[in-house]
């Protein structure tokens, strides 16, 4: 090798090696970026009626007052459950700043926007905590790694409450990691910063999505059990009571502002609560799923459209034997951090199981896994390179163990998830959405829908055409025969749109002879001939 190329190898690695953090941080934000902007911008898949259901409460969401749970009147078809309102919120800003309500429109583009927002950030903060941690190059991994993640991916993906909840939790994830490094030198104010930062970003995530109240439960547990083994001291005890004291009563009196009864919005989420002589079963699923997704067969808990589409299991193939070392050595290590994601992940299990392994309550306990997976690579890196002279080797592994976490994971997003299976139900309800409007166009007088399931993606696909008079959506049979006595008689040329055999539809009508004569169409036979991907 000439003395020319040594000297520029020698100039390229000092460069890295002064700007590794920056180069760290544009890497992970130029991965996170593109990655988000294709998934939300470029993936095209159906509507599914979970994200309908939440951007129809969003886009009716009351500004009168503040409302920490949406009201009924944000659901114009009947009584719909309460849902937490930060991202319905956001909904009715974007609905404003718009001007318009509607699949493919600018307020479901500024939506997008502002959820590939919260994941690029996420990704960001998590990177920031391994970093801070272990080192660039670890943060890097870790960055691309939740990046990359089809878990996270997908939920993000998914207008819902859910979809932000990586911000707030990898948000967490760093301010614990500022928790544990205090300097003796710090004032009071920068001494209590970080417990009132938790408090706050758990507070946060109460009032976006239901199950990080598991999660404030599980961090203060983790925070009680880090006081007890690392620094039993008194002022430790105060920080951390000061922290759990004003999470507390902030989240009661935000709870309380709304008119419902406090009982009513404690047991918020309480429909998924399993059978307590199933628990047992439910926890053995939920503490296997950083290996494996329990899928859609009949299990003892809820399965819901979320929980089938992500698909797999929490981790990588790649990383999931090294969360087992990382879990077990954290209980003896010295890294406090690395010690309470394993008591918040194995806490958070434990109260999952309760409901069973539904991926939309584990995700905001991903991250802590992810970091106990990385935690336990890095500690098979280091003992391999203290037994044999091959660091450059071992390097090199981890980047082929990291690029194949990538490679696995977005394959896997990009390409199983908008042609799976689950989304079937979800694309009929789309196609049935895009024949009412030609219908109307058509020239029928009236459009009477009844989809046996997706009545709110119809709903949300159509709102116009349901205010004007034109369509009506029924979500039951009985609700559409009390339509046709509302509406009677029933223009001649309308048209009734199901999703389910005809012949299943006329033998649950008791009196047939006396039913409307009107044009039927089952519109599941039409899923073949259509896209139905226009959701949003």
């Amino acid at each position: 090798m000439s003395d020319q190329t040594k000297h520029e190898g020698s100039l390229l690695s000092n460069f890295i090696h002064r700007h590794a953090w920056g180069l760290t941080f544009a890497f992970v934000f130029m991965v996170s970026a593109v990655t988000g902007y294709c998934a939300h911008f470029k993936l095209v898949r159906p509507l599914i009626n979970d994200e309908a259901l939440e951007l129809i409460q969003g886009v009716g969401m009351p500004l009168d007052k503040f409302y920490f749970f949406t009201p009924d009147s944000v659901y114009p078809m009947g009584t719909a459950d309460i849902i937490e309102t930060f991202c319905p919120y956001i909904v009715r800003f974007a609905v404003d700043a718009g001007g318009e309500f509607g699949p493919q429109t600018s307020s479901v583009f500024l939506l997008r926007g502002f959820y590939a927002a919260c994941y690029l950030m996420g990704c960001v903060a998590f990177a920031w905590a391994a970093g801070k941690l272990w080192g660039a190059g670890w943060a890097a991994g870790a960055g691309l790694a939740l990046a990359s993640s089809p878990f996270v991916l997908v939920i993000n993906n998914i207008l819902t409450r859910n979809g932000i909840s990586i911000l707030w939790v990898c948000l967490i994830v760093a301010a614990l990691v500022w928790w544990t490094r205090r300097d003796a030198k710090q004032s009071v104010v920068s001494t209590y910063t970080p417990a009132l930062v938790v408090a706050g970003l758990l507070i946060l995530g109460c009032w976006t999505y239901t199950a990080f109240r598991l999660v404030a439960i599980a961090v203060y547990a983790a925070l009680v059990v880090d006081w007890w083994y690392f620094e039993k001291t008194k002022a430790r005890a105060i920080k951390v009571m000061v922290s759990g004291i004003l999470f507390g009563a902030v989240l009661l009196v935000l709870m309380a502002w709304n008119s419902d009864s406090l009982l009513i919005i404690l047991r918020r989420g309480g429909y998924a609560v399993g059978d307590s002589s199933g628990y047992l079963a439910r926890l053995a699923l939920t503490l296997a799923t950083p290996f494996n997704h329990p899928g859609n067969r009949v299990t003892p808990f809820i399965i819901e459209d979320v929980h089938a589409l992500v698909g797999g299991a929490v981790l990588s193939k790649w990383l999931a034997v090294f969360f087992v070392v990382g879990w077990l050595a954290a209980w003896v290590g010295s890294c406090r951090v690395a010690f309470m994601a394993a008591v918040i992940w194995t806490t958070g299990m434990l109260l999952c199981a309760v409901a069973g392994p539904n991926f939309k309550y584990l995700l905001p306990f991903m991250p802590f896994a992810l970091l106990l997976a990385i935690s336990g690579l890095r500690m098979c890196v280091q003992y391999l390179a203290s037994r044999f002279e091959c660091g450059r080797v071992l390097m090199a592994c981890v980047v082929l163990i990291f690029s194949g976490v990538a490679w696995s994971g977005l394959n896997d997003f990009f390409g199983r998830f908008p042609a799976d299976p689950q989304n079937e139900g979800n694309r009929v309800s789309n196609v049935m959405a895009d024949v009412a409007v030609e219908m109307v166009k058509g020239g029928a007088p009236r459009v009477y829908v009844q989809p046996g399931r997706g009545v709110d993606i119809v709903f949300w696909r159509i709102k116009p055409l349901i205010d004007s008079g034109r369509v009506a959506v029924y979500s039951t049979l009985p609700r559409l025969l009390d339509g046709f006595g509302e509406t009677a008689p029933v223009p001649p040329g309308s048209v009734l749109l199901i999703d389910y055999p005809i012949q299943q539809f006329r033998n649950s009508i008791l009196n047939w002879d006396t039913f409307p004569a009107i044009k039927i169409i089952n519109t599941r036979e039409l899923k073949d001939e259509r896209a139905g991907e226009a959701g949003l």
